[in-house]
């Protein structure tokens, strides 16, 4: 009972570590960009088997390669997630509303290396029915001045160096009609919907959570932005758990 506590005590730093900040909000460096924040959260030591594993955000599977070895132990596997920007209803649609472009879009993750060859790891946007192979893959050189099987926090940008803007504003649209995606290398299939962002890693480290911060330029006030900035809340608030997913 007590190994519990202090499990939910550390996810519970983790979380506030990665992210907190929530909301749509005028960043302070630029006037009229609008920030938003999602994140997602697993436990350091997931079950151990022979099938995909689901550690509480993170949907673990074999990799293309794994030939029968165990899934969970971070070798030869992939780790999928939704990072969901929907649980602020308020922040969601101020976020969608603006007009301009994404500005700054960063990642970051708490990520443990298990094998010498995991400075070849990546991370990406999972790809689409329309979008299979122009999605760029992002490679994680940090990997290989990490020491192996410890725990580090390292924070990558995304923007603008491996992915452009309507990259990510893709899922805020109410066009946004493909409820199917199928990566092209893992065969993942991860349903998603309008501010649902699929993402994975792939292939010798495991990771306990991931955030992602995108920052969009408001070009022009409109009324619906407007309107909502006048309602913006006062007090930051916190996602439910339940939402990230």
């Amino acid at each position: 009972m007590m190994q519990k506590f202090y499990l939910t005590a550390l996810i519970c730093a983790l979380c506030l570590a990665l992210a907190v900040p929530v909301g749509a909000q005028e960043d302070s460096n630029e006037k009229g960009a609008f920030k938003v924040v999602a994140w997602a959260v697993g436990a350091p030591n997931p079950a151990i088997g022979n099938q995909r594993i689901q550690n509480d955000d993170f949907n673990i599977l074999p990799g293309p390669d794994a030939q029968g070895s165990p899934v969970g132990d971070g070798l030869n596997e992939a780790a999928a997630w939704l990072f969901d920007f929907t649980w602020n209803k308020h922040v969601f649609e101020l976020f969608k509303n603006a007009n301009g472009p994404i500005i700054e879009a960063n990642i970051t993750i708490l990520i443990k290396p298990r094998s010498e060859t995991s400075a070849c790891d990546c991370v990406w946007i999972q790809n689409t029915a329309e979008h299979i192979e122009d999605l760029a893959r992002y490679r994680i050189p940090e990997n290989c001045i990490f020491p192996m099987n410890q725990w580090h926090l390292a924070t990558y940008p995304l923007y603008p160096y491996f992915y452009k803007s309507e990259d990510f504003l893709r899922y805020f649209s109410d066009d946004l009609t493909v409820q199917d995606p199928s990566d092209s290398i893992l065969g993942l299939v991860t349903p998603y919907k309008c501010g649902q962002l699929p993402m994975i890693i792939y292939k010798n480290s495991m990771i306990m959570a991931a955030k992602l911060t995108l920052i969009r330029k408001q070009e022009k006030e409109t009324p619906a932005a407007q309107s909502a900035s006048q309602n913006t809340p006062t007090r930051k608030q916190r996602p439910r758990r339940g939402g990230v997913i």
